[in-house]
């Protein structure tokens, strides 16, 4: 917008004429108000209005005054495709080629928007536009997240005048994380009082549109709308997802077929489209088990009510553009997803990042998580987790007749999406489909030329890339007309394709979404790729591979690919996996090697706070003023998908770690604080470097080591920065992880140390249960057992893990023995559950009777097994060789253990008079001359504190020679049992152990024994409500001391 002057200045007020300057108008008469909306990870058959199961009210009304396209794509993937939205620019070619959190150095990977491809928003805000944006955004850099700046990759600084949303992958539902332009800002109201963040968004997008017609109503306005996550944050009333119940009992291969036909009968999809082959490497409906069969449908009618619900809040926009006359001069353009449906969680997910880390878990596992702490199946709805990566196949196989799912460059599954357009004054509605090949970096070159104007070559002095997209508006009112979309290529983290001209040629790449498979992306070497080849002019789905009819086409369109991938910087090829994959030391993070935080400092991004995950080996100092029975919070990072806090309660202190709704892990303090001043080191101490390491906690009072516990895997918390993740608060987190609350204190100061130590094994204590089972260790380079303080504590050459035979997750015990040479610190067995919800220790004994190998031997059985599992029958040949081995060990016991005392050891505690009948009571016990090592000083055993057992009457590990138990392994295994081997990304092996572990106790007692909290009794505290730190705390001091790997987790 340009202005002029009319005013005359001479020397003094007389000579002089006063005229206010006036506008210069340059938009054409008629320039439309924009409205853009666009959902997150949807798929193409989801919708109703092109013959989906799932209600869309406010689509359909678009389509039904508009026209529609069913050749429209994205990006197959969110932050690329709402950059390219923005600037009408292909992602790579503005370094959006990745997520924000999985940024790298890579030209075309840098996660932000160069001022040379200036936005829609600025470009339209000199033309006198009032702009504004509402919902996700996905495009400001993690480490820009500072509440000081800098903001010029925050909406506003990209054009917006106003923006109201969430700046991060996704957020909770009913408790976001907030910013209004660039304040971090709680919600107007709370859950309870009956807050959604869909509906404000809408509220807060009709206010808008209010005050502009009120105060400025000679002012264009274009409006963005970009809803909250259709697949992490699925969530709302019973009201809408129990629309659905029985709408998807068929199962996800009829409702496939189902779609497909309603579509085929719309017109929507041409008549010759074939239905795909379903992915080999998918379930089929009638394999999926009865017992888990609700669960999954639970899943897709949660996802369906939440997607319907939020295309009605939509609907609230396009009424008040009706109310106040504006509809008809509104150009709304309704891009339903910004990729294809989410496939994160191949057996269903009530958790995206259990499968984006790679985490072990089962449907079963995730009922009983849903029974335990979120009220059953039937109250889903009211998680702020469930999410539609909870039903790959239904995400793939019902909603498309194209195959594969979001992330998915290669295939349509992941990157088309419906589209509809409506202006009422301009667009004349047409209900047959466009079926031109379009793209979203075509969105901005159309509204370019809705409203008159030229692609700028400057702006703000900053010269402009031309733009990669072209306008789509020749086809508004002529559906047959000849597509001007000649070239568009797709990559995301290797999976590729290129479309020309009626071709495409595509490569799915290294990364299944809906598998892990570490020794694929390991393997991967994109020069041997094997490439598809589909003509679109006949093969709407992709059913036909034409690749070996048609070599000579293939090397042709591989060549166009290298040529645009070249000029748009989407080499190297792969790079969108450096930071995800292979180097997440690289990924975006905090350059500060120093921190100094204050009380009161909450809404720190974790990408700019001290990192408590794999890698970063941690030494925490905080200084504190402790009152009497102190409760509160001291500092914290993350929330229900994971999360590291430091608090106390009632004098104790705590520290819990959160690895998604599944496992969680709470060590505590032997015993409470003394009021005072007093002196805390929380030490975080990583086994191995690899992605999802485990650690040894170990809290510090007085400069004396009092209590040791094994974490299970810690990983990064970043996509979300929500009030249930993400962000770093110098005290104020609620214990259920709920949100950050300002407290005043005095003293806080943490020194960071970075680098990787040998861990401690724990052994596995299912509370209540009699059990004999197997040890534990996650990774490479772990120490026999204990670790350093261990009677043993000779270094292990292989890798060790054994799987918890029933709640598939480490849970256990850190056994103190030995400190090592030189350490003057008491070292104390930690971690506890206060009390066990009811009908706990029942239900795991009944667990544990369905399994024999966990039912310890009776006094007259032998006991011999390898890895807990109990001996088979008599009678079957196999057996009965172990047995003969095992006979022939006992009589060689009492010599090997003379010859190498060292590697049998006993640990008893216990009341007095608690031993087992027949035992030695010079046996291992603690502190005794049984239990030392040659050479090793009686002063260096431990002290009555090894562990620490308040409420157990009794406890009990026992290892046996290892040397003995690798033969019989061979001799039933073969040689090479123990060899790492691969699972779910880490490296593993069987580790040959024998212990019985005997756990009595009263559920309102107390134990105190270093137990990994991954069972049920590890969400005793969610009942707690909300507690302020009652002490005084100053300063966050955080230093680090070299950098190592660290592992990330990302929401995509």
């Amino acid at each position: 917008m340009n202005m002029w002057h009319k005013a005359v200045v001479g020397p003094t007020l007389a000579d002089s004429k006063n005229s206010w300057p006036k506008k210069r108008e340059v938009l054409k008469k008629g320039a439309p108000n924009i409205v853009v909306i666009m959902n997150d990870d949807v798929g193409f058959g989801a919708p109703d209005t092109f013959g989906g199961p799932i209600h869309t009210p406010t689509l359909s009304k678009i389509a039904s005054r508009g026209v529609s396209y069913n050749r429209f794509h994205t990006t197959a993937i969110c932050s690329p495709t709402r950059a390219s939205v923005l600037t009408g620019r292909n992602s790579h070619n503005i370094g959006a080629g990745q997520i924000t959190e999985a940024a790298a150095g890579f030209p075309g990977y840098t996660g932000t928007i160069p001022k040379s491809a200036a936005t829609v928003a600025k470009v339209l805000s000199g033309y006198g536009y009032d702009t504004a944006a509402f919902g996700k955004w996905h495009n400001t850099p993690v480490n820009n997240l500072f509440k000081t700046g800098p903001f010029d990759q925050y909406p506003t600084g990209l054009g917006f005048s106003y923006f109201y949303g969430f700046i991060a992958g996704e957020t909770s539902q009913y408790e976001p994380r907030l910013f209004e332009n660039t304040n971090p800002i709680e919600p107007p109201y709370t859950a309870e009082q009956g807050y959604h963040l869909t509906e404000d968004l809408a509220d807060q997008a009709t206010k808008f549109i209010r005050n502009n017609r009120a105060l400025t109503p000679d002012r264009p306005r274009q409006e963005g709308t970009e809803t909250g996550k259709g697949d992490g944050t699925v969530d709302r009333a019973g009201e809408w997802a129990d629309k659905y119940k029985g709408k998807f009992d068929m199962g996800w291969e009829k409702l496939r077929n189902i779609t497909y036909q309603k579509q085929k009968a719309m017109g929507w999809i041409p008549d010759s489209t074939e239905l795909t082959a379903i992915d080999p490497t998918m379930q089929k409906w009638e394999d999926i088990p009865e017992s888990e069969k609700d669960f999954q449908l639970r899943l897709v009618e949660v996802y369906a009510g939440y997607l319907e619900h939020t295309d009605t809040q939509d609907g609230k926009v396009i009424e008040e553009l009706e109310r106040q006359g504006l509809f008809n001069n509104t150009l709304v353009i309704y891009i339903l997803g910004d990729n294809g449906a989410s496939a994160e969680g191949l057996h269903g997910t009530i958790d995206e990042l259990i499968a984006e880390n790679g985490l072990p878990s089962t449907a079963e596992l995730q009922i009983e998580v849903l029974n335990r702490d979120f009220g059953g199946l039937g109250q889903a709805q009211g998680m702020c987790m469930v999410a539609e990566e909870g039903f790959t196949e239904f995400a793939e196989l019902s909603w498309t007749s194209e195959t594969s799912t979001k992330l998915v460059a290669a295939h349509f599954g992941g990157t088309r999406t419906p589209l509809a357009m409506s202006w009422p004054d301009v667009i004349k509605h047409d209900p047959t489909p466009r079926s031109q090949f379009h793209h979203v970096c075509d969105i901005v070159p159309t509204i370019y030329e809705a409203v008159g104007i030229q692609e700028p070559e400057h702006v703000e002095g900053t010269a402009q890339m031309p733009l990669d997209g072209v306008s789509m508006m020749y086809t508004w009112n002529n559906a047959s007309a000849v597509g001007r979309k000649s070239t568009q290529y797709f990559e995301v983290m290797g999976s590729r394709g290129v479309y020309k001209d009626g071709w495409f040629a595509s490569v799915f790449g290294p990364r299944i979404p809906w598998h892990q498979n570490a020794t694929r992306l390991k393997e991967w070497n994109p020069d041997t790729d094997v490439w598809e080849l589909y003509d679109l002019t006949k093969d709407y789905s992709q059913a036909h591979d034409l690749a070996k009819e048609m070599p000579d086409k293939v090397e042709k369109m591989k060549g166009i690919f290298l040529v645009e991938a070249t000029k748009n910087k989407v080499l190297p090829v792969g790079a969108g996996l450096w930071t995800v994959a292979y180097h997440p030391e690289d990924g975006p993070r905090s350059p500060l090697t120093e921190w100094y935080l204050y009380e009161g400092m909450t809404r720190i991004a974790e990408s700019n706070a001290p990192l408590f995950r794999t890698g970063m080996n941690s030494i925490a100092s905080v200084d504190v003023e402790v009152p009497k029975n102190a409760s509160g919070v001291l500092y914290c990072v993350g929330g229900t998908s994971g999360g590291f806090s430091v608090y106390m309660d009632q004098g104790y202190l705590y520290a819990e770690y959160m690895s998604t709704l599944l496992y969680r892990y709470i060590a505590k303090s032997s015993a409470p604080l003394t009021a005072g001043n007093a002196k805390i080191e929380i030490k975080l101490q990583f086994e191995t470097q690899p992605v999802i390491a485990p650690a040894n906690l170990t809290m510090t009072r007085g400069g004396r080591e009092r209590d040791i516990n094994r974490q299970h895997g810690l990983h990064g918390f970043s996509g979300q920065h929500t009030k249930k993740s993400g962000d770093l608060c110098v005290s104020g987190l609620r214990r259920e992880w709920g949100g950050c609350r300002v407290l005043k204190g005095h003293n806080v100061d943490i020194d960071v140390a970075l680098g990787v130590r040998h861990g401690r094994f724990v052994a596995d204590l299912l509370a209540g249960v009699e059990a004999s089972v197997s040890l534990e260790c996650w990774g490479t380079g772990c120490r026999r057992f204990v670790g350093e303080g261990s009677p043993s504590p000779r270094a292990s050459s292989r890798s060790c893990f054994a799987l918890s035979p029933f709640w598939h997750i480490p849970v256990g015990v850190s056994a103190g023995s030995k400190r090592p040479a030189g350490n003057k610190k008491d070292v104390v067995g930690i971690a506890t559950a206060t009390g066990f919800p009811a009908g706990i220790k029942d239900k795991v004994s009944a667990a544990a009777n369905q399994h024999s190998h966990l039912q310890r031997p009776k006094a007259s059985e032998k006991t011999n097994n390898i890895g807990g599992m109990k001996e088979q029958e008599e009678g079957e040949d196999e057996d009965k060789q172990e047995q003969d081995q095992e006979e022939g060990e006992q009589e060689d016991q009492q010599e090997e253990d003379q010859e190498e005392g060292e590697d049998q050891y006993d640990y008893t505690m216990g009341q007095e008079g608690d031993q087992e009948e027949g035992e030695d009571e010079d046996e291992g016990h603690p502190g005794q001359e049984g239990n030392q090592e040659e050479g090793v000083e009686n002063e260096e055993t431990h002290d009555e504190n090894i562990l620490r057992l308040e409420g157990v009457k009794y406890f009990k590990i026992r290892r046996r020679k290892e040397q003995a138990h690798a033969q019989r392994l061979r001799a039933k295994h073969g040689k090479d049992e123990c060899e790492p081997k691969s699972v779910n990304g880490s490296v593993m092996a069987s580790m040959i152990v024998e212990k019985s572990i005997r756990v009595a106790f009263d559920a309102s007692e107390t134990f105190d024994v270093g137990m990994d909290l991954g069972s049920p009794v590890s969400l005793h505290y969610q009942d707690r409500s909300p507690f302020k730190f009652s002490g005084k705390i100053n300063q966050l001091h955080v230093k680090y001391i070299n950098r190592t790997s660290s592992a990330m987790a990302v929401v995509i």
